[in-house]
C-alpha cells in the first residue's frame, strides 16, 4: 500500500506514523487499506451492502426482495433496498414517523437519513 501511495504522491508515507491516517475512524482506515491494497471497490461496496441486509434481517425484515435487488443491480441497491425496507416499516406504523431499521429510533416519514445511526433511506 505504501508503494501505491508513493506512486500517487511521489513520496513514501509510513502510515503507522501518519497522524492524519491514525486519526481516522478504524472503519475508514480499513477502507483505505483495502482500496490501496488492490481490493475491488465494487466487491467492497457489495460487502457493505450485504452487512446492511444482515442488519435488516436481524431486525426481522423480509429481505428477499432486497437480496435480489443487490444481486441484479448493485448501483440501484441503496435507493431501491431502503425503499423496500421502508415500505415494510410503514405498514407497521400508521403515523407520520417510522422506526429506523438499524437502530429503531423514531424518524420522520420523509427522512432521508437516520439522525442517530446515519442509515440512508433515500
Amino acid at each position: 500500500m505504501e508503494h501505491k501511495l508513493e506512486e500517487i504522491t511521489g513520496e513514501i508515507v509510513d502510515l503507522d506514523l501518519d497522524d492524519d491516517f491514525l486519526g481516522m475512524p478504524e472503519a475508514v482506515r480499513d477502507e483505505y487499506v483495502q482500496v490501496f491494497a488492490g481490493a475491488d471497490p465494487e466487491a467492497f461496496l457489495r460487502e457493505e451492502c450485504e452487512h446492511q441486509i444482515a442488519a435488516w434481517r436481524q431486525k426481522g425484515f423480509d429481505v428477499a426482495g432486497v437480496e435480489q435487488l443487490l444481486e441484479q443491480d448493485l448501483s440501484r441497491f441503496r435507493e431501491g433496498g431502503t425503499r423496500l425496507i421502508r415500505l415494510q416499516v410503514m405498514k407497521k406504523v400508521g403515523s407520520g414517523t417510522y422506526r429506523c431499521p438499524l437502530c429503531e429510533i423514531s424518524v420522520g416519514s420523509t427522512a432521508e437519513e437516520c439522525g442517530n445511526c446515519g442509515a440512508r433511506f433515500a
